[in-house]
């Protein structure tokens, strides 16, 4: 029976914590990047008119721009449902049912469906799972993001699929021909100090008023760095003195490029997130990940990881099973003292590997996750059993004592202690 647990213990679903009914969650919007904060706030009502339109909804508190990046074109919705006794659904299904019904936006907004979070994350992906792609390649890396994106969404138990990965921002692009430059006597970092000086602008000071700091900043009028032509009109100062013009040392194009760059331990990264369903704990999307990762066979330079709640997960489970080996080795060295033995508290712990048929039995037969509350749970249990063991050994001690032989008095001190 008890190795028959260990093999049972596998098939026990992990995740980090299980989903509690608080009876509220948040919905993420997202709109096209450069969409106004008109824009924004038009649509934001639309789904707020769509959340509204369910019944079961008491109160929804909209923040746009919210966050580390304070970006127009998202918003954040904090929906309150009604008191649980008033319906007869949990707050999942209601998540499940929202996702639903925001569907519908799929083309023009990005959604979000999670729950409330209670503390604030270091990142601003809000998905529970959350998948880090890093290499030197922007192009490589989408490529990677996108076959995993094609797998979640082949699997089915993944929603609110998506990347870091942003495209799509308008910039002008400068490429510097290095021979002519050097033929004139331009250097790189004066034609970039150039443009960056007159096109972007350099702090120049600051000025107080009202007991408030302004930064004053010096660029060409707005007439003159409207179009990316107007790039090819500005004079850099060449080695003899000269000007001349960027027209004839460097070459503007139009392009679109990424909205950011993120970066983890200095290499570039693009995170795949999602959310999962009732049928795929975070231990199980983990585990389906890796070996996704093993089939794909990732190219040399590049390197896949889990991040956000996965991590601190199997961080967090590392902890606890120390934690637990660490509380044996404690009781073991108490028990010791204790008896003056070292062989008895062996006896009185033999009953530790059993309890484990128990509490994995129970997690099984109930559908449970092993999670950071059941494996605080056992690490408890260890200590009821190893009490339970003390009283019946050294009751079974004091029978044998009065003149009972070894089974009589273990036959005796069973059903008492019990």
């Amino acid at each position: 029976i008890f190795f028959g647990s260990l093999f049972l213990a596998a098939q026990i679903p992990k995740e980090f914590m299980p989903q509690e009914d608080e009876g509220e969650f948040t919905v993420y919007v997202e709109l096209p990047e450069g969409s106004s904060l008109r824009e924004t706030l038009r649509q934001t009502e639309m789904v707020e008119d769509e959340i509204r339109a369910t019944g079961w909804v008491t109160d929804i508190y909209t923040t746009i721009g919210k966050g580390e990046r304070q970006k127009q074109n998202e918003a954040e919705m904090l929906v309150k449902l009604i008191p649980w006794e008033e319906r007869a659904f949990n707050q999942v299904a209601a998540m499940n049912e929202m996702r639903r019904r925001l569907d519908k936006y799929a083309g023009r907004l990005k959604t979000n469906v999670v729950e409330a979070q209670r503390i604030a994350s270091g990142g601003w992906a809000t998905q529970l799972f959350q998948y880090s792609i890093q290499g030197p390649s922007l192009e490589k890396l989408e490529e990677l993001a996108n076959s995993y994106l094609r797998r979640m969404r082949e699997n089915g138990n993944f929603v609110d699929i998506d990347t870091t990965f942003e495209t799509g921002k308008p910039q002008v692009s400068v490429t510097i021909d290095r021979d002519k430059a050097a033929d004139l006597g331009v250097s790189t970092i004066g034609i970039a100090q150039t443009i960056g000086s007159l096109i972007g602008g350099r702090e120049a000071g600051s000025y107080k008023e009202s007991g408030n700091d302004y930064a004053v900043r010096i660029r060409l009028q707005q007439a003159d760095r409207l179009d990316a032509g107007d790039i090819g009109k500005l004079e850099v100062r060449a080695s003899d003195g000269r000007l001349v013009e960027l027209n004839n040392v460097v070459t503007t194009t139009r392009e679109s490029g990424p909205v950011e760059i993120n970066r983890l331990s200095r290499r570039r990264q693009v995170m795949v997130l999602a959310n999962l369903t009732e049928d795929l704990p975070l231990g199980e999307a983990v585990k389906l990940m890796q070996s996704w990762t093993a089939e794909m066979e990732t190219p040399t330079g590049y390197k896949t990881q889990v991040v956000g709640m996965a991590e601190i997960m199997l961080e967090s489970f590392a902890s606890m099973n120390f934690a637990l080996l660490l509380a044996i080795l404690l009781i073991y060295m108490t028990l010791a003292s204790q008896y003056e033995s070292y062989i008895h508290p062996l006896t009185i712990m033999l009953s530790l590997p059993l309890s484990v048929v128990g509490a994995m039995g129970a997690l099984y037969l109930s559908g449970k996750t092993l999670n950071i509350f059941s494996m605080i749970g056992i690490i408890m249990l260890m200590g009821l059993v190893t009490k339970n063991a003390i009283l019946l050994v050294d009751f079974t001690n004091q029978c044998r004592r009065e003149g009972l032989d070894r089974h009589a008095a273990l036959m005796k001190a069973g059903p008492i202690r019990f």
